[in-house]
């Protein structure tokens, strides 16, 4: 599952890269462990694509996104569109073929490059696995966890709730009663 990355330095052009560094003191094993689920993410063209992972120096060098999804809310005035909304939607449901559970419903975790939408940040990330199934009781953990997780961080960013009209669609009716969705 782990490919092992490549860090051509003559052929890189550093305005398209972005770098993740981590504390000395992060585990060797836990960055690894961020970069092999980012890139199963990338694999499905959801999160930035992995260039490098250097564990001796603590950084992960990935594509360079453009802007967060809070940038594009606050020129929205608060708002997010139904055609953003539709790209988060496509975001879980591609995490959860991807078998990676991201576990961060932050909106700060949300990127775009042009017009397209990327979930970054798979720190606190899990594999989707038969004992993850067992634990949280579903197969498809992002778009039944992450988007009620979503509109819940919204909702306290004050949001207008047309920024997750097309998002409450996927949600349980019972638990957007108890969340006063």
């Amino acid at each position: 599952m782990y490919r092992s990355f490549m860090f051509n330095k003559k052929h890189i052009n550093l305005a398209k890269l972005m770098i993740e560094t981590f504390k000395k003191t992060k585990s060797s094993d836990r960055i690894k462990r961020e970069a092999i689920l980012q890139d199963m993410a990338a694999e499905y063209g959801i999160a930035p694509k992995i260039i490098d992972v250097d564990l001796e120096n603590k950084y992960i060098v990935m594509e360079k996104m453009d802007k967060h999804l809070t940038d594009v809310i606050s020129k929205q005035e608060g708002d997010i569109t139904e055609s953003q909304q539709k790209q988060i939607i496509k975001i879980f449901k591609s995490l959860d073929k991807a078998k990676v559970f991201h576990n961060d419903a932050n909106i700060l975790n949300y990127m775009f490059r042009k017009q397209k939408l990327f979930i970054i940040d798979f720190g606190i990330s899990q594999e989707i696995d038969d004992k993850l199934i067992k634990k949280l009781g579903t197969n498809t953990p992002n778009i039944e966890r992450m988007t009620l997780g979503f509109i819940i961080t919204l909702k306290k960013q004050n949001c207008k709730t047309s920024s997750y009209s097309h998002l409450i669609k996927y949600i349980n009716t019972d638990e957007a009663k108890d969340f006063k969705l």
